[in-house]
């Protein structure tokens, strides 16, 4: 409960204040009607109410109310916006890290922890106002038992009566927490499987052994969720029975001591509705460990980020450059798991205004590495890569920028604005009329209509989608390998002259050899290595 109470003062002391307030105007309202409902309970008269009474107790009733409203919306209010964030920084930064530091990440780890994990710490985080509702509560009930019972030994017995639970409870916190926490990663571990199963469906689909064989694999791992599962809820409803116990133990204590006369009837109301309240407070306990969890992950992969964004370098270059130059660049990634180490360098290569480059090499060779150096998503270990006479250095959003590529992996966000400008709209409306999907998509508010797509058709929209956005570098992995021989000749025939026809620089990856005598220069890549860079002349433009 701590760690609530200081992320919210941390985050926003107005409204720590603000709700501070609301609480203790809430004890205190809370505190006067108990203490009118005792003088009421030991009155053997009626009382006649006057008319300023009944407003006062009119007034009194609206502050309540309002205070009760309150807590829970300051709260919610505060959960939302603190959450929301911690996500944006995260997103946020990501323009500015090293690509293969995000690629360090496991992508099931950081995809549960910004949406499930979220979802889950904003459920705990709404509870916030019932928790202090129910702490306040209690509060105000303990001090007005304890004020009402002059008795040492009943202010002794109703101090050991408040104290039980929270007692229980941070005696078996560790093992509470210690339960929490498998059954988490064993959460992860079953949405990384779900995943994974997903991502290969066509390999289980076509193999009837490995669907059976994973319905036991995935059930054996569900077994084990659920027997964490259930080890937190028995220890957790064995505490709670404890402290249900606890209000029986103190009607048996008060018997023994002949204290019958010190307790009335409210006052024992006053305790079962306190313990419940003590209850309502513990309850909470493990959406709040759970979400103390996800904030410190959260904050921890903020703060990875924040660390990697330390090597940003935002230096801004010419608008239209001409020349990009690859010169003795080295990279070396390393496995973190096999330690593996797989290396490419030193290359040299260079870009330029209205010229091709072709990039071969066999499977494995580093072509989409060097595609990553040169785009600015790897930083090298060593050598250099300067646009025209400008040093590039590090991680430079800027300098990506100066990139329209298209990978070979293809996603997109339904919805997602990607075309903000008039200009872009044009060219992308009328690339998707040269490839044929204009009766499939259209553009509104800048975003496409469809992405539900085949994987062709999601390539083509990519190319489309780069080629709005009209940057100085043009780069390409294995674009035409998924396309009909049609638009495999438009590509290499048609697209790329029309590309350099409008002063860009293109390098394109292509395993196909058919197509390397219209390259302006034709680079091989073997085992990192750069075995053959030489000049071509190109035949005169083919049409299809």
């Amino acid at each position: 409960m701590y760690f609530i109470i200081l992320t919210i003062y941390q985050y926003s002391k107005a409204s720590f204040f603000k709700i501070l307030l609301l609480a203790i105007m809430y004890m205190l309202i809370n505190f006067i009607f108990f203490t009118y409902a005792s003088v009421a309970f030991h009155s053997s008269k009626s009382y006649a109410f006057k008319g300023g009474e009944v407003l006062l107790f009119m007034v009194v009733i609206s502050l309540w109310v309002y205070s009760l409203y309150s807590i829970k919306i300051e709260c919610s209010k505060f959960s939302q916006n603190y959450l929301k964030e911690l996500k944006i920084n995260v997103i946020h930064r990501l323009d500015t890290v090293a690509y293969d530091q995000l690629e360090s990440y496991s992508i099931a780890s950081i995809q549960t922890l910004l949406t499930s994990d979220i979802s889950q710490c904003l459920m705990a985080f709404k509870k916030i106002g019932a928790i202090f509702i129910s702490m306040s509560t209690s509060v105000v009930i303990y001090l007005f038992l304890v004020t009402s019972h002059i008795n040492w030994l009943c202010f002794l017995m109703i101090s050991m009566f408040f104290v039980f639970t929270p007692l229980t409870f941070e005696i078996f916190k560790r093992k509470l927490s210690f339960y929490l926490l498998n059954h988490k990663q064993h959460e992860k571990k079953l949405f990384s499987n779900y995943l994974a199963y997903f991502l290969s469906i066509r390999l289980f689909v076509m193999n009837v052994n490995f669907n059976h064989r994973f319905v036991f694999f995935i059930s054996s791992k569900y077994a084990r969720f659920i027997q964490q599962c259930e080890k937190f809820d028995s220890l957790f409803t064995l505490i709670n029975s404890f402290s249900n116990a606890s209000f029986y133990v103190m009607i048996f204590l008060v018997s023994i001591f002949g204290l019958q006369s010190q307790f009335s009837g409210l006052s024992l109301a006053l305790l079962i509705y306190g313990l419940k309240m003590i209850q309502n407070t513990y309850t909470q306990y493990s959406s709040v460990f759970l979400a103390k969890k996800i904030i410190k992950d959260l904050q921890s992969l903020s703060h990875d980020l924040n660390a990697s964004s330390n090597s940003c370098f935002p230096v801004e270059f010419c608008s239209l450059p001409t020349k990009l130059t690859v010169s003795n660049v080295v990279y070396t990634y390393r496995d973190s798991m096999s330690n593996d180490a797989f290396h490419i360098g030193p290359v040299n290569l260079s870009l330029q205004s209205g010229k091709c480059l072709f990039v071969t090499g066999h499977n494995g060779s580093g072509k989409s590495t060097l595609m990553k150096i040169v785009t600015g998503l790897y930083s090298p270990n060593s050598g250099e890569i300067r646009v025209d006479n400008s040093l590039v250095r590090g991680v430079n959003p800027h300098y990506r920028s100066l990139f329209s590529a298209v990978f070979d992996d293809v996603s997109f966000i339904e919805g997602f604005s990607y075309l903000d400008q008039p200009k872009m709209i044009r060219r992308a409306e009328n690339m998707l009329a040269v490839l044929n999907l204009d009766h499939v998509v259209t553009i509104k508010d800048g975003s496409f209509s469809t992405i539900h797509l085949s994987k062709g058709q999601l390539k083509r929209l990519a190319l489309v989608l780069a080629y709005a956005l009209d940057r100085p570098f043009y780069i390409f992995d294995e674009w035409a390998a998924e396309q009909d021989p049609f638009f495999r000749k438009w590509f290499y025939r048609q697209f790329i002259p029309q590309l350099k026809r409008q002063g860009k620089a293109v390098m394109v990856i292509t395993h196909d050899d058919r197509f390397f005598h219209l390259a302006d220069e034709l680079l091989e890549l073997d085992s990192g290595h750069s075995i053959e860079s030489q000049p071509h002349v190109l035949t005169p433009l083919m049409t299809t």
